[in-house]
């Protein structure tokens, strides 16, 4: 009679057991699911929000700007945010140490200019002068006063002393929102062969030309120190500045989004509609091609009458 008690209590404990792990894979198997769908999510929200990409080889940060104007993540010359980059004349496409009117490549004086003077009603720089354009290609380029204006007036500035504990000094740019920013450094300005200012101030050609009736001989650049930041200041065009590239890259968001009167369903990884569709990405870039073996992420499905967004996981 013990040995038969025993045994049932074995019994009893086994099933016991078995219970408990059974209820523990559920548990699991739930767990599993919630965490795959907070990683859908996740991939869904940075897929809608992207605000990074790159154009010729060179990263680009959508602050938002009324524009849709692209920002370059580093100075030109720079292999990263936090680095100087290289110093140029204005109107210069070349790296040199000797920055005075003597070596400057339009004019040794400002009453000698050979080019952008009073003579040729030039006010912005051409592609041939513009360094961003020659060094990196694509559609980067120089950003105009007014592009620096825009960049003022619609972001956040922050002063640092220790950008990212790099040790490099300047602003932070962000968007309004928060969602993306980029780094300005003070890397200071080179007359002769000398570096000024470095850690203290900020000097950024534009492509535009400051010119009255009688004078040519500067343009205008953005220009910071702790206590300001000046996007419409003027400085000798012999200079070494810093440069900051900037570009119209397609944008990472499609307007006129709607809601869909049919029925658009993701099967195996291809989209399906009731109704003749197109299919694009956040670039606006037509994929119907590819249905069916589409990349993951979030794409626009068109119809004669609607758009609809649709995640692909």
């Amino acid at each position: 009679m013990l040995v038969r008690h025993f045994e049932f209590a074995k019994f009893a404990t086994i099933l016991v057991l078995l219970r408990i792990r059974n209820t523990r894979m559920l548990r699991y198997e739930e767990m599993k699911k919630k965490i795959s769908c907070l990683i859908m999510c996740a991939v869904t929200c940075a897929a809608l929000a992207q605000t990074t990409g790159d154009e010729a080889g060179h990263t680009w940060i959508d602050l938002g700007l009324p524009s849709g104007v692209k920002w370059a993540s580093t100075n030109v010359g720079a292999n990263r945010p936090q680095d100087d980059g290289d110093y140029y004349a204005w109107g210069e496409t070349t790296v040199k140490t000797d920055f005075r009117w003597a070596t400057y490549s339009h004019g040794t004086g400002q009453n000698s200019l050979t080019k952008y003077s009073n003579s040729d009603e030039l006010l912005s720089l051409e592609a041939a002068d513009d360094v961003a354009f020659k060094a990196w290609g694509g559609t980067w380029r120089m950003p105009t006063k007014e592009e620096w204006g825009e960049l003022q007036e619609h972001c956040v500035w922050t002063w640092t002393d220790d950008y990212n504990e790099t040790g490099a000094a300047g602003y932070v740019v962000a968007s309004k929102n928060g969602d993306a920013s980029l780094f300005l450094p003070a890397a200071g300005c080179c007359y002769a062969n000398l570096i000024n200012e470095k850690g203290v101030h900020g000097y950024y050609w534009s492509s535009s030309l400051f010119k009255s009736s009688s004078y040519s001989g500067s343009a205008y650049q953005l220009q910071f120190i702790r206590a300001y930041v000046k996007s419409d200041w003027n400085h000798t065009r012999y200079y070494g500045s810093s440069v900051r590239g900037v570009c119209n890259a397609p944008s990472s968001t499609i307007e006129g989004i709607t809601q869909s009167e049919c029925h658009i369903s993701v099967i195996g990884g291809k989209i399906h509609c009731g109704q003749e569709f197109r299919v694009y990405d956040l670039y606006g870039r037509d994929v119907t091609h590819q249905n069916g073996s589409l990349p993951k992420g979030v794409y626009v499905v068109q119809t004669e009458n609607s758009r609809e967004k649709v995640g692909v996981f």
